[in-house]
């Protein structure tokens, strides 16, 4: 099936498709400022299409690695998370929540690698959720809020990455 990636261009907002291993290449246009917050990428055959599309680009990207929602499903098989290596490697900024955090080898492991990070603290208990920016060994900022009582919180986590990604290509830094 079709899962959408999300393009920001010098014109606007644009979605493009990634059907199984294919990605729409043709419907790139010359002009892509920002590539935002990757969606599910359901295999390793998918998230390997995608990375050999994003490597071409200078653009920076914003990889939100979905694989655990949060009803706690997990939505990525192993290869699939070995593969999002590639697209970590990519991206100017990884956004896992603290499950997927796990799942690509915890904080240590990627800071290792040189993988800038934002965690996102939603998962943990308690009533102060702790975001965590992680840009290299030693650059980290922490943000804490208290948690905000509701069940509304499918795709949070894809809004503060696709946020993230919108101010990229606004020229924030």
């Amino acid at each position: 099936s079709a899962r959408p990636v999300t393009v920001f261009t010098s014109i606007g907002k644009k979605v493009m498709m990634a059907t199984t291993a294919a990605f729409d290449c043709q419907s790139k246009p010359n002009h892509i400022t920002m590539i935002g917050a990757t969606p599910m990428i359901g295999s390793a055959e998918t998230a390997h299409a995608v990375a050999d599309s994003l490597s071409e680009l200078t653009c920076p990207i914003v990889f939100d690695p979905v694989m655990v929602a949060s009803s706690g499903a997990i939505l990525a098989d192993d290869e699939t998370i070995s593969a999002f290596e590639r697209l970590m490697r990519l991206a100017i900024l990884t956004t896992p929540n603290l499950p997927e955090l796990e799942a690509l080898g915890g904080r240590e492991a990627l800071l290792e690698r040189h993988i800038p990070l934002l965690i996102k603290g939603g998962h943990a208990d308690g009533d102060l959720i702790v975001d965590r920016l992680d840009l290299a060994e030693g650059q980290s900022v922490d943000w804490a809020d208290p948690r905000i009582e509701t069940r509304n919180t499918h795709g949070t986590g894809c809004t503060l990455a696709s946020a993230i990604a919108t101010g990229l290509g606004q020229g924030f830094t």
